[in-house]
């Protein structure tokens, strides 16, 4: 990069490298998922589509408590979804109130994993309305 400009705020931010030319460098940022943990969790959402396009709600639910722990918003919003819509087919009161508590955790962690994600918004908006 010798002898190119380069605007300071774009600088700042480390837009360019001053790499020696060599592009293959080592990837040392660990939350980067790797592509065979990112083809899991896409299949992870496609499964979990396929049980909701069913309308398995607690086979849905179960398998997908798997991920609550994880931060990948697409499988927390839908796991989230899917709380709230079990607290729906239950009659036990505390049951429900539990399950839309948790709904509501679960689409904040999604949100903190991705806050542009209009259906973490989404699910949020319909777990209050649900309280």
């Amino acid at each position: 990069m010798k002898g190119r400009f380069v605007p300071p705020l774009l600088a700042l931010f480390g837009f360019f490298s001053s790499s020696s030319g060599n592009e293959e460098t080592e990837n040392t940022d660990h939350s980067i998922v790797s592509p065979n943990k990112s083809s899991d969790l896409q299949d992870a959402v496609k499964e979990a589509d396929r049980l909701y396009d069913n309308r398995s709600v607690e086979e849905l639910y179960m398998f997908l408590l798997n991920y609550k722990d994880g931060k990948n918003a697409d499988l927390l919003w839908r796991l989230a979804r899917a709380s709230r819509e079990l607290s729906q087919l239950t009659n036990d009161k505390e049951k429900k109130k539990q399950l839309i508590y948790d709904s509501l955790d679960y689409a904040k962690s999604a949100l903190e994993s991705d806050e542009n994600n209009f259906a973490c918004h989404k699910v949020i908006v319909q777990s209050r309305v649900t309280l």
